[in-house]
């Protein structure tokens, strides 16, 4: 639990330092984008994305900065439709992602189309957190 204590303040961290979109905005947009479970049964806490995304979106609903950030979570490795991450602030992905030759690509560059849709993102400012082997990339 203290590895995941640890990630938490410095995802706080880059959220509440990354700059808003326009002046008047109060409330930040996170989105959270959990990869599919590579290892193991249900339940066994391991490789287990869709349970770290909503630990991290209950930690947040409940902490002292709760009214200045609203939480999405989408799983199974992205969204169905990508245009729902728009207004993301800050995105970020917890997924299993390429080590070399050793398993498969992170959900964000998985096809040529994320590429782009990530790459307009943070182009619009939005910051983007890679955890666990999503940030292994080619």
């Amino acid at each position: 639990m203290t590895r995941w204590l640890a990630a938490l303040v410095v995802f706080l961290t880059i959220v509440s330092a990354s700059p808003l979109r326009a002046a008047s905005e109060d409330v930040k947009n996170i989105v959270l984008i959990a990869g599919l479970k590579s290892h193991g049964p249900e339940g066994n806490g391991i490789h287990d994305y869709a349970w770290s995304a909503r630990l991290l979106k209950t930690a947040l609903e409940h902490s002292n900065i709760r009214e200045h950030v609203n939480v999405t979570v989408h799983f199974n490795g992205w969204p169905v439709d990508s245009r729902s991450l728009q207004d993301a602030d800050t995105l970020m992905i917890i997924s299993d992602g390429r080590d070399g030759e050793n398993g498969h690509e992170a959900s964000h560059l998985a096809t040529d189309e994320r590429v782009r849709v990530i790459d307009s993102l943070m182009k619009q400012g939005c910051g983007l957190v890679t955890f666990h082997s999503s940030t292994f990339a080619p």
